[in-house]
């Protein structure tokens, strides 16, 4: 406040003395102009103090003008700040009355505030973060689902808990859904370690920020993942996380560019069913070893076709490929109970992809059991060339790919095949 006080009182000084001094000349010229230096002649005609008169006033004019301007400009920026400062004031006293609501010991009253909790959030979006920061907290809290082995009470406030809980899922996926009044989408949500007993995350859409469920429990009832997307961006975690009792469905979800982690989690009863998701690009990372008859996952198959459907791999099948497949299955000694499904163009022998293995090249084919023993190694060459301008050199980058004894180099589309033998590698082994 008084840097602005001072900056107010300085263009005002300013704009003081230039009116002063316009002030002066005028009067100066009124009074018939006498010389300021004795014997100095006099010329101005009627014309030249016409003329100074007119700049005289445009001048004092414009200052006062100016003046006018930063003074309203202040007033408004005052006015501004004092309205943020209100704001931030009410935002603040409402924060504190929901919290104060959630941590009732009446059911009601934290369903209430889960309802203001959200409410909040949409209103205030600089501390949105801060709402749904509570909320995942809310989840974290230790909870004991209802399991009728407690007396009557202990029932029935466990039953009014989980309403409450699944209240608090429904609305985070409500403001994950495409078309949502106040997307949440983008935040981050930490429920590492909460306990789920059901809830409906159905349709939500995670992209652009970090959400965790790090060794959160799935305990029972139905969690409904249908139709949710992990879409670019999206960093899901379940490493860790236990699976026992629950039926975990992601019917109809899509894999779509985010990297979801199952690493280390516990398939211990229930069902977590994957078999019905509908894309895999790419798909979640997970323990094969662990996978289980819980986790229900598509045929091999089927997801490495998802794997490979994609640029810049050519899907075999069709009259105008039927040559180039035929040539391709001579050039790698491929047998006919393989199943082609798509290739490489990587100089005079393509990579080629089937059912069963990888054909690099026809002294190194790499089963998909054993993409785990697969190496990678990047490499760079400088090597000469001339031209009419004279000699020159060329940096030449590859890799090299190493499976079991057999070693051999990739210089175009190394990349690609480096990308796609790791995504198999975290598919079940067929």
């Amino acid at each position: 406040m008084p840097l602005l006080l001072l900056q107010i009182a300085l263009v005002l000084l300013l704009g003081l003395t230039i009116t002063v001094v316009a002030a002066v000349a005028v009067w100066w010229w009124l009074l018939g102009r006498p010389p300021v230096v004795p014997g100095a002649p006099v010329d101005f005609t009627v014309e030249n103090r016409y003329r100074l008169l007119t700049i005289a006033l445009t001048v004092a004019g414009g200052v006062g003008g100016v003046t006018a301007l930063v003074i309203a400009y202040r007033k408004q920026l005052l006015g501004e700040a004092e309205h943020a400062r209100e704001d931030t004031k009410l935002f603040t006293e409402r924060y504190a009355r929901v919290a104060e609501q959630l941590g009732s010991d009446k059911a009601a009253v934290r369903l209430a505030g889960v309802y203001a909790m959200a409410d909040l959030a949409d209103d205030w979006q600089s501390r949105r973060q801060v709402c749904i920061d509570v909320f995942c907290g809310y989840l974290r809290l230790p909870y004991r689902p209802p399991d009728g082995a407690g007396s009557a009470e202990d029932e029935r406030a466990a039953l009014e808990e989980r309403q409450v809980r699944h209240t608090v899922i429904r609305l985070v996926r409500d403001h994950l859904r495409p078309g949502a009044e106040v997307g949440w989408n983008g935040h981050d949500f930490d429920f590492t370690a909460a306990v789920f007993d059901g809830g409906d995350f159905g349709g939500a859409v995670f992209g652009g920020g970090a959400v965790s469920f790090r060794s959160a429990r799935f305990v029972g009832g139905d969690v409904s993942f249908r139709d949710v997307v992990f879409a670019e961006g999206a960093e899901v975690s379940f490493d860790g996380a236990v699976f026992d009792g629950a039926e975990v469905s992601l019917d109809g979800a899509a894999f779509a560019g985010g990297q979801v982690s199952l690493r280390a989690a516990d398939f211990l009863s229930g069902t977590v069913d994957l078999s019905k998701a509908l894309r895999w690009q790419p798909p979640p990372e997970l323990d094969p070893e662990r996978a289980g008859p819980v986790l229900v996952l598509p045929p091999f198959g089927r997801l490495l076709r998802a794997v490979l459907d994609r640029r810049p791999v050519v899907r075999a099948g069709g009259s105008k490929r039927a040559r180039r497949e035929a040539a391709l299955r001579r050039t790698h000694g491929m047998p006919d109970r393989e199943d082609l499904i798509g290739y490489l163009e990587n100089g005079h022998v393509p990579i080629a992809f089937t059912d069963r293995r990888v054909h690099v090249t026809p002294t190194l084919k790499i089963p998909y059991s054993e993409v785990a023993e697969v190496t990678f190694t990047w490499h760079s060459e400088t090597v000469g060339s001339g031209t009419d301008q004279g000699p020159s050199t060329d940096t030449i980058t590859y890799i090299r790919i190493h499976h079991r004894d057999v070693e051999e180099r990739l210089y175009q589309h190394g990349d690609v095949v480096v990308e796609l033998v790791r995504a198999i590698r975290r598919l079940p082994r067929p």
